[in-house]
């Protein structure tokens, strides 16, 4: 992924751009779901081109708080850093689905079964 954004930056900057916000989900698709690279890339591609205004926004007002870091000193990535990362970690599951080992049994009541 880092390699085709490396060209699309060095050919032109708005293909650059598009790729870096296409394949944003590619290594999370890659640990996640245990997808090839390839695959991965393509299904990134897909559901960002299915809402890619909506990214291109996200990405805009990332990149406007980021530019509020180096204006502060670096003082508000100590809570924009955070806050990124946790919209791209929540836009993730939203899209792609959360598959995760947890098992909640809604019938049973709280605190009467222990698993240890």
């Amino acid at each position: 992924a880092s390699i085709l954004m490396q060209i699309g930056i060095s050919l032109f900057i708005l293909p650059g751009l598009y790729i870096a916000i296409a394949t944003t989900f590619t290594l999370s698709l890659i640990a996640d779901k245990q997808l090839t690279a390839l695959s991965a890339i393509v299904l990134s591609v897909r559901v960002v081109n299915r809402y890619l205004g909506q990214f291109i926004v996200f990405f805009l007002i990332s990149f406007a708080l980021f530019m509020l870091i180096g204006l502060t000193l670096f003082f508000a990535g100590i809570w924009l850093l955070p806050l990124y990362f946790n919209a791209k970690g929540v836009l993730y599951v939203e899209l792609f689905g959360d598959d995760g080992d947890i098992d909640i049994k809604p019938n049973t009541p709280q605190g009467s079964v222990f698993d240890a």
